[in-house]
């Protein structure tokens, strides 16, 4: 009878200390697990909860079955347990927290808190998180840690078992968690089709491949040309030689960039593409000076073309390009030029570059490139930079910028704007032999000019698809 008694004493305070016990904040998975783990530790401590220390923790499978939690439970008597696990895209922070009942194991509350970048997450869960586990906190309990004990005390009472057929009823539920476990994981199997639908949203959208795989854009152009002559002398042709010319372009741009191997596999080779781009003025004039003072314009048509080998390098929430492949770029100017020393411009060249490109926020993104050009001809066609009657020998190199923003109305569709810029260096290298006999045939001097900037700066306003 004593021992009965006993018995209920210790299911009386057991009962008692129903939703008592530390809470196991596990170990967290993916980017900033230790650190955003601390933040979480220290936010729960700092609302008044038990948590477990590092020494004391359990080694926890994430993607374990309610089963392991509750066996885990039973041990160190854990009220609930706690696991996140951070995703990083080229956009955002995303933090997903579970929380797990110690005495069932199930999953009872979650909450995935994002942000454009990694001091804008700490401060989302330091305002947002105790607010909504707290709920799932207060109602967890503790698994029964008895049922070990309870056998070998049942064991002992084969005396007292005549007595007290009335309490056996009140024994038996006591021992229901570990002789009615079959029913236990019925139960759990049936839940857990349900938790499992709870979870499934936030894997599928943060294990996607958040790398844009096809970018294409298309909009308008706008062109400033300016045309600058070093060490110029006039008289050697039919009117002066000019230092600057200007022009002025509107047109279209056109842009793509495909990554094919991201559409259907996850390796690194899905960071390699090729790029391509077309520009191209639809209205362009550029005014000269005619040999009597007098202005004169002339139709002037802008074109450039590039196309590129690709890669990426992912670099936290930053991505790195790095590219290289060949481009041409020419300006065309209507009617004679020998008026004038301004010759066509029909530059190819080899180009390589990096960029950078910066996710502030979910829509909004910049990015920033800086490439080489190395031409290999400056036009050899008559009336081009090094046709025979300008310059035979020039030579030239340039340097190429870009700035551009993007602002994100979905995943698929976004408005760019741009800026970039191209500078040609040339040096004109004029024979100075063909100059004398010019002179000694008492033929036309040919053009003399050490050399000449030819500067592009402009704007783009596209619009962009992507496809991941």
């Amino acid at each position: 009878m004593l021992l009965v008694i006993a018995l209920f004493a210790s299911f009386g305070s057991h009962d008692a200390l129903a939703g008592d016990g530390p809470i196991v904040v596990a170990k967290f998975q993916g980017a900033k697990e230790k650190s955003i783990r601390e933040l979480v530790i220290q936010l729960l401590r700092a609302d008044g909860y038990d948590v477990v220390s590092d020494a004391d923790s359990p080694n926890l499978n994430p993607q374990g079955g309610d089963a392991e939690f509750i066996e885990a439970a039973k041990k160190g008597g854990y009220r609930a347990f706690i696991l996140g696990s951070t995703e990083l895209d080229a956009k955002s922070w995303a933090t997903s927290i579970t929380v797990r009942e110690g005495k069932s194991g199930k999953t009872i509350g979650s909450i995935v808190i994002e942000s454009g970048w990694y001091p804008g997450l700490q401060k989302a869960l330091k305002q947002r998180l105790m607010s909504h586990i707290s709920g799932p906190l207060s109602t967890a309990e503790a698994p029964d840690k008895e049922t070990a004990k309870a056998a070998p005390v049942v064991v002992e009472e084969p005396k007292a078992a005549p007595p007290p057929p009335k309490e056996e009823p009140k024994a038996e539920p006591k021992q229901e968690p570990a002789e009615e476990q079959p029913e236990a994981e019925e139960k759990e199997q049936s839940t857990n089709e349900s938790v499992e639908l709870d979870e499934s949203p936030t894997p599928t959208t943060k294990k996607r491949d958040p790398f844009n795989n096809l970018e294409l854009d298309a909009g308008g152009l706008f062109v400033q040309r300016a045309w600058v002559i070093s060490d110029s002398l006039s008289g050697t042709l039919d009117g002066p030689i000019s230092p600057t010319h200007d022009a002025s372009m509107m047109g279209i741009r056109v842009g793509a960039v495909i990554y094919p191997i991201g559409f259907f596999s996850k390796s690194f080779m899905r960071h390699v593409g090729i790029e391509g781009t077309f520009l191209r003025s639809l209205y362009g004039q550029t005014p000269l000076l005619g040999q009597q003072g007098e202005s004169d314009s002339r139709d002037t048509v802008f074109q450039e073309y590039t196309a590129s080998l690709r890669g990426r390098i992912p670099a936290g929430p930053v991505q790195i390009g790095i590219f290289g492949g060949i481009g041409a770029q020419s300006l065309t100017l209507a009617g004679e030029k020998i008026i004038a020393a301004l010759p066509d411009a029909n530059y190819k060249f080899f180009r390589a570059g990096v960029d950078l490109a910066v996710p502030f926020s979910k829509a909004l993104s910049a990015k920033a490139g800086f490439a080489y050009r190395a031409t290999y001809t400056l036009g050899k066609d008559p009336g081009q930079v090094e046709g025979p009657d300008w310059f035979p020998n020039a030579r030239g190199k340039a340097i190429e910028l870009l700035i551009q923003g993007d602002y994100a109305f979905s995943k698929t569709w976004a408005l760019r704007l741009g800026g970039f810029m191209s500078r040609y260096a040339l040096a004109f290298n004029p024979d100075a032999t063909e100059v004398r006999l010019a002179a000694r045939r008492k033929d036309p001097a040919p053009p003399v000019a050490g050399g000449a900037v030819d500067l592009y700066a402009g704007g783009t306003i596209t619009a962009v698809l992507t496809l991941q």
